[in-house]
């Protein structure tokens, strides 16, 4: 889980609040890498750096010496033994490519290949021409089954999302919703109703549907938004109808994933996740289940102020990550499992969101901010105490330990306590400097200066 920092406007002008923005949603772990990456590429003209002197002597002092000792390995042994690895690990990759471009039609295999290769490139034009290509192809092509096999509904959607994910990436946003909704209305085709039972290849059908549900809710939001301000055209055809068709697909995907949850879970078949691997689909893909489903379905009303509806739901994923306890199950002889570090961490980050939606939506609630805010510092510190140490699971504790930290002394300030205040904003300092957070050491420095200049409570 990627942990985010967010500002929610509190009662009075000009106070924010930190809050926590989960990234285990793997539609919002995709979003922020994105970021990242169109980011960079600003920087791609940077001169190239100067040899440290430390490299220099390493260079100059591997230059030839024809008086010098022959031992180990000669610069010529050397340099073809690495020629040869690389021309290995080329072929390979060659080869590797070729094998797994082998699971799809030869109608579409050459444009399919050629998009990858556009796209690990970030040649978004292009991989999106040749993806559209491929795509065009896959739906006209007269026998389905027999092209793809029994999973060609699968197989097709997963064209359709990375040819969605590319526009994405260019930025064509209207565009790239678009197609998530025609690879929607091809997943949900022909599904059974509630009352039928479900295939194995109907679950993974309706897996993808309820992720893909989530994504259109996610960027119909956005041009909802763009379309607000005047920079969208006023059309159908270019994203949602209005906000009932986000809370649509965010209610659909609900109650599927509740559905589903029913079912008995079942290991993937051999080879099923080549399919991902092959057109590098976004994680989000193969990454949704029923407590991400609720978290993102609650984000959104919560940022909507429905309290009514984001805090069942908040609370439903958090009893899901950690279970309430169990009369029958506790006592010596209990077979439960606890749940994981990373289950309680992320839970925690629920809390936390908790915590800021009764801080930040009106009637605003101090007491009950504060409680979900101390309960998410203990689950998570708890869990942070018992993780190995280096560990990308002690890392994802201490990110939301910061972060929670740094809302308790919000809370407090708020609250007109000023020295508890001001205690929670040098642990949250501490820990956001140990674990290189930039952004919470400013705003944790920003909130200890202001306290410093309020006078002192009478």
């Amino acid at each position: 889980m990627n942990v985010q920092l967010v500002y929610r406007q509190l009662v009075a002008p000009g106070k924010l609040q930190l809050g926590i923005r989960s990234s285990n949603t793997p539609l919002r772990r995709e979003l922020h890498s994105r970021t990242v990456i169109s980011s960079n590429l600003q920087f791609s003209d940077r001169p190239g750096r100067t040899p440290s002197p430390a490299l220099r002597r390493t260079i100059s002092s591997s230059s030839f010496d024809p008086n010098a000792p022959k031992s180990g390995i000669t610069n010529g042994t050397l340099f073809t033994a690495m020629m040869a690895i690389g021309a290995l690990g080329i072929g390979y990759g060659i080869y590797e490519m070729y094998a797994i471009m082998g699971m799809w039609p030869q109608e579409v295999r050459n444009d399919l290949r050629v998009a990858v290769r556009a796209k690990q490139k970030e040649d978004w034009r292009t991989a999106a021409s040749y993806f559209e290509r491929a795509y065009g192809t896959a739906i006209t092509l007269p026998n389905p089954p027999a092209s793809f096999g029994a999973d060609y509904v699968i197989k097709i959607s997963a064209i359709a999302l990375s040819l969605a994910d590319v526009l994405e990436s260019a930025g064509d946003l209207p565009k790239a919703y678009s197609v998530y909704k025609s690879a929607f209305a091809d997943l949900t085709h022909g599904l059974p109703s509630p009352s039928e039972s479900s295939t194995s290849l109907q679950a993974d059908q309706r897996t993808r549907a309820i992720g893909t549900a989530l994504k259109m809710a996610e960027l119909g939001e956005q041009i909802l938004h763009v379309r607000a301000l005047g920079r969208a055209p006023e059309d159908s055809e270019y994203g949602p109808v209005d906000e009932a068709e986000v809370e649509e697909k965010l209610d659909w995907a609900l109650t599927e994933a509740l559905r589903l949850r029913g079912g008995s879970a079942k290991s993937p078949e051999k080879g099923k996740e080549k399919e991902s691997d092959t057109l590098n689909l976004p994680r989000w893909v193969e990454g949704v289940d029923l407590t991400s489903t609720m978290e993102r379905v609650a984000d959104y009303y919560s940022r909507k102020g429905k309290v009514e509806y984001a805090v069942p739901l908040y609370v439903h994923a958090i009893s899901t990550l950690i279970p309430p306890p169990n009369v029958q199950n506790s006592g010596l002889f209990s077979s439960a499992p606890s749940p994981s570090i990373s289950d309680r961490c992320k839970a925690a980050t629920l809390m936390n969101n908790l915590s800021s939606l009764f801080a930040s939506t009106a009637p605003v609630n101090i007491p009950q901010a504060t409680a979900w805010a101390q309960k998410a510092l203990e689950v998570a510190q708890k869990a942070e105490g018992e993780s190995k140490a280096a560990s990308e699971e002690r890392l994802e504790c201490q990110n939301v330990i910061a972060v929670v930290l740094f809302n308790l002394g919000m809370l407090n300030e708020l609250n007109k306590e000023h020295g508890k205040a001001q205690s929670y904003y040098k642990h949250a300092l501490e820990m956001s400097k140990a674990i290189g957070m930039n952004e919470g050491v400013m705003e944790a420095q920003e909130a200890l200066k202001r306290l410093k200049s309020q006078p002192p409570k009478s």
